[in-house]
C-alpha cells in the first residue's frame, strides 16, 4: 500500500488520535492514544526479543451498529529494530513468513479472553472477525522477532488495515512489546513483556490504511527512516480552509443568514479527512476530493453566533481560519409610523398643506423600513441604534396618502406590515419642480445595509432596479476606495451579466434638468472593462470612460412630461469578467436656464463622438475637492469569503 510519511508521523505525534477506545479507562495513558512509557524506548539491556501488534476497538460516541459478517483485514505487517553500532534497520518480523495470531480480549483486558476466527487469504493479509461488544481485537506476529542483547534502540511497527463494512465506527493502533526471550512466558506483572509503546488511534475504512508506530522522538526517526520510507519526506503541511458558506441571505458578505441549515465548501490535504467545528463541539466530518475540495452540510443550528473551523484529522494543529456567522430566522417587530410633519391646520386630523412630508418611527435597531404608499414602495431608511428612523417623502400628489412600512434585518428577515398612517396632501400644488432638489431617490446608495470594507449584491435597492439579467453591487470603503458622499457606492458589474440599474422619475414636459454624477475606473483597470453608458428613456446620451480618480460627470436631459427612465450600465462585451466602474453621488436637478447641451439629439451625437475618439474630453468634472485622494489610512481589508473576485 502507499505509506505517507505525513501520516505516521501524525500517528506519533500527541493529540492526533481520530477517536477513543470503547471501554478502556479514561485515566490509562494509552486511552488518548500515543503512549511511550518513560524509559522503553530502547529494548531493555538484558532482553533479545520483541513483538509487533496491533488492536481494534468500537469507536466511542459513534452510532450503535453491528454486523456479525463483518470483518477486519490486516496486511504486510513488519516489525523493525534499530542497531545501536551500525545504525542499520533490521526487518525481524515479516507477515509474509509469520503469520497473524491473536484473539477477542475484554476491552479493559480485566476477564478472560475469547476466540478470534483468523483466516489467510490468498493474497497473504489477514481476515479477523471485528470485536464483539464489550471486547477487543488484539492480534500480533506469531513468532516474536529476535536480536542481541544490548544491541538494539529503537522499533518500528508497521501494518496496513482495512475494513469490510463502510457502516463500522472502528478505531485501531499499533504498538510493540520487548521480551525477555523468544519463548518467555507471560506473567501477570508484565516484567516478562514491558510495552515499548503504541500509535493513535486510526479510524479504519473500507481503503487501506497504513498506521505505524516508532519508540524513538520525531527527531530521531526522521534522521534515520526505516527501509519502507527510506526515500519519503513529509508531505506539505496543508492548512484547511473554508472558503464559502450558503446560504448568505440578506446582504452578502456579512456573515449573517436567516438559514438555519448550512453548506461549507472549502480546501484540505488532497482525499485528506477534516472535522467541522462550532466552537469546541465535534458538528461533523468531511473528506477531500482528490483536487483537494470538500464540502459539508450541517444540522440545524440555533439562533445565535456560530465560530466554525476546519481542522485536519491527521494533524489538528492544522486548522482554518473562524468563520463567524450568525444564524437569525426571527422576524424582526412590526415597525411603527409615529408621526409625520408638517401637520398644518387642525393638528391630528391627518389633513395637511404640504406636500413634502417626513415621517418617523421606531423599528428593530439597525434594521433597514421600507417606506410604501398604498402599495408603491417610495423608500428605506435605516434604524438608529436606538431604533428610531426618518424619512423625507418626495412631493406628494394632491390625494389621501396611505403609508405603511416593513422591517428588514440584516439577515434578510422581513417582518409584518405596520399600520397604516393616512395622510390628505391638499395643497397648491405645482407639478413644476424646485431648482436644486434631487429628483432621485437614493442617490448616494445610503438606503441599503453594507458592512464597513465589504461588498454586496441586489436585485434592487430604495429607488432603483436592476437591469433585467443584472445585479446591483455596492461597496462599503472597500478596495482602498471612499465613496464620495456617504459611504456606500457602486460597482457597475457583478458576474458574467450586462450589469445596469435604472430609475424612473416624473418630469415636467420640456423642462431641462442636470444630471450629474461620481465615478472612477476601479483601482487597476482601465477603461477597457470599466465604461459607463448612461442612457435616458433607454436612449444612450453618454459613454464615459472613468479615470483613476473620482470625478463628476455632468449631462444635460429634458422631460417628456411623464415617467422618465435614467439608467446606467456597462458597456457591451465588458460584462464577463466581474470588474467594473464604481460610480456615486447621483443626482437629477431641474434647472431654471437652458440645458447643457442645446438638444437630447446634440448630446447623443456627441457621446457617439466618444465612441471613435474615446475621450472624456467634453464632459464637466470636478476637480480634487472631491477628497478622492486617499492615503494609506484610507486602506481597508478585503472580507476571507467573497462569492466573486474582489
Amino acid at each position: 500500500m502507499a505509506i505517507s510519511l505525513s501520516d505516521i508521523v501524525a500517528q506519533n505525534t500527541v493529540g492526533q488520535s481520530e477517536g477513543r477506545p470503547v471501554g478502556v479507562p479514561t485515566s490509562w495513558g494509552w486511552y488518548s492514544g500515543l503512549y511511550r512509557p518513560a524509559g522503553y524506548s530502547a529494548a531493555p539491556a538484558n532482553f533479545t526479543s520483541v513483538t509487533g501488534w496491533g488492536q481494534v476497538y468500537q469507536k466511542a460516541g459513534a452510532p450503535a451498529y453491528s454486523n456479525p459478517n463483518a470483518t477486519v483485514e490486516v496486511a504486510n505487517s513488519k516489525t523493525y529494530v534499530h542497531l545501536k553500532t551500525t545504525g542499520e534497520w533490521v526487518l525481524v518480523q515479516d507477515q509474509a513468513t509469520n503469520p497473524i495470531a491473536g484473539a477477542h480480549f475484554v476491552n479493559d483486558f480485566s476477564g478472560q479472553a475469547r476466540g478470534m476466527e483468523i483466516s489467510r487469504l490468498p493474497n497473504g493479509s489477514a481476515m479477523l472477525d471485528t470485536p464483539p461488544n464489550g471486547y477487543n481485537d488484539h492480534f500480533w506476529l506469531g513468532a516474536r522477532g529476535v536480536y542481541g542483547a544490548g544491541t538494539v534502540d529503537a522499533v518500528y511497527v508497521q501494518m496496513d488495515m482495512r475494513v469490510s463494512d463502510p457502516n463500522l465506527h472502528l478505531i485501531a493502533n499499533v504498538g510493540a512489546d520487548w521480551w525477555v526471550g523468544p519463548n518467555a512466558p507471560f506473567l501477570p506483572n508484565m516484567s516478562n513483556n514491558p510495552g515499548a509503546g503504541m500509535s493513535n488511534w486510526v479510524e479504519l475504512s473500507t481503503d487501506w490504511s497504513t498506521l505505524g508506530f516508532y519508540s524513538t522522538s520525531t527527531a530521531q526517526f526522521l534522521g534515520d527512516l526505516p527501509t519502507p520510507l527510506v526515500g519519503s519526506t513529509p508531505e506539505p503541511e496543508t492548512k484547511p480552509t473554508i472558503t464559502l458558506f450558503s446560504s448568505d441571505s440578506g446582504t452578502v458578505g456579512d456573515r449573517i443568514t436567516n438559514d438555519d441549515t448550512l453548506t461549507f465548501t472549502g480546501t484540505a490535504k488532497a482525499s485528506g479527512k477534516i472535522n467541522v467545528y462550532d466552537g469546541a463541539t465535534l458538528i461533523g466530518t468531511a473528506t477531500a476530493n482528490a483536487s483537494g475540495a470538500w464540502s459539508f452540510t450541517t444540522a440545524k443550528l440555533s439562533n445565535a453566533t456560530h465560530n466554525f473551523t476546519a481542522k485536519a484529522t491527521d494533524n489538528i494543529s492544522l486548522t482554518s481560519a473562524t468563520l463567524t456567522v450568525t444564524v437569525d430566522t426571527v422576524a424582526p417587530a412590526m415597525p411603527k409610523i409615529t408621526a409625520f410633519v408638517p401637520d398644518t391646520g387642525i393638528a391630528g386630523d391627518g389633513i395637511t398643506n404640504a406636500n413634502r412630508l417626513t415621517l418617523t418611527g421606531t423599528a428593530e435597531a439597525g434594521s433597514v423600513v421600507r417606506i410604501f404608499d398604498g402599495t408603491t414602495e417610495i423608500g428605506a431608511a435605516t434604524a438608529n441604534t436606538s431604533g428610531a428612523w426618518r424619512f423625507a417623502t418626495v412631493q406628494l400628489s394632491n390625494s389621501t396618502h396611505n403609508f405603511a412600512a416593513r422591517a428588514r434585518d440584516a439577515a434578510g428577515n422581513t417582518g409584518s406590515a405596520s399600520l397604516g398612517l393616512t395622510v390628505t396632501v391638499d395643497a397648491a400644488w405645482s407639478p413644476q419642480p424646485e431648482t436644486g432638489e434631487n429628483l432621485l431617490v437614493n442617490g448616494s446608495f445610503e438606503m441599503s445595509a453594507v458592512a464597513g470594507g465589504r461588498w454586496a449584491a441586489f436585485s434592487s435597492i430604495s429607488g432603483w432596479t436592476a437591469v433585467t439579467g443584472g445585479t446591483i453591487e455596492l461597496w462599503n470603503n472597500l478596495n482602498n476606495v471612499k465613496a464620495t458622499d456617504g459611504v456606500n457606492f457602486g460597482e457597475l458589474d457583478y458576474l458574467g451579466a450586462r450589469d445596469g440599474l435604472y430609475q424612473t422619475v416624473s418630469t415636467v414636459a420640456g423642462q431641462n434638468y442636470e444630471l450629474s454624477f461620481d465615478a472612477r475606473a476601479r483601482p487597476g483597470f482601465t477603461s477597457t472593462t470599466t465604461t459607463i453608458e448612461v442612457l435616458w428613456n433607454d436612449s444612450v446620451i453618454a459613454i464615459v470612460p472613468p479615470g483613476s480618480s473620482w470625478k463628476t460627470y455632468q449631462f444635460a436631459v429634458t422631460g417628456t412630461g411623464g415617467q422618465d427612465r435614467l439608467t446606467f450600465r456597462e458597456a457591451a462585451g465588458q460584462g464577463a469578467d466581474g470588474l467594473g466602474a464604481l460610480y456615486d453621488n447621483v443626482s437629477l436637478v431641474a434647472t431654471s436656464t437652458a440645458s447643457i447641451a442645446p438638444s437630447m439629439m446634440q448630446a447623443a451625437d456627441q457621446a457617439m463622438g466618444l465612441v471613435t475618439q474615446y475621450s472624456a474630453a467634453s464632459f464637466v468634472e470636478s476637480g480634487p475637492g472631491l477628497g478622492a485622494v486617499l492615503s494609506v489610512a484610507d486602506t481597508v481589508s478585503m472580507p476571507p469569503l467573497l462569492a466573486k473576485s474582489q
